[in-house]
């Protein structure tokens, strides 16, 4: 299960970085949200990567005794 979060956490970097870079590249369009300006989008884009992120490692700190420290510890690493 923590190998699994792992590998999501690293596509969730990857999709923040692309992301990031077609903001600063000036292709707003591909990131932000319908409806809403482009900073407000983006804003909200980012909120709901975290979120997503957020609900499992949450999950994971209860029951942070019945993992592997050492892969634990480089989970908490990349999601913060």
């Amino acid at each position: 299960m923590l190998k699994s979060y792992h590998k999501e956490l690293a596509v969730y970097k990857d999709l923040y970085l692309q992301g990031k870079n077609s903001y600063e590249g000036g292709q707003v369009g591909l990131v932000i949200s319908r409806g809403k300006p482009p900073v407000a989008g983006i804003i909200s884009w980012a909120k709901s990567l975290m979120s997503r992120m957020k609900g499992p490692i949450v999950k994971f700190n209860k029951n942070e005794d019945k993992f592997d420290k050492a892969l634990f510890e480089d989970i908490k690493r990349d999601y913060l």
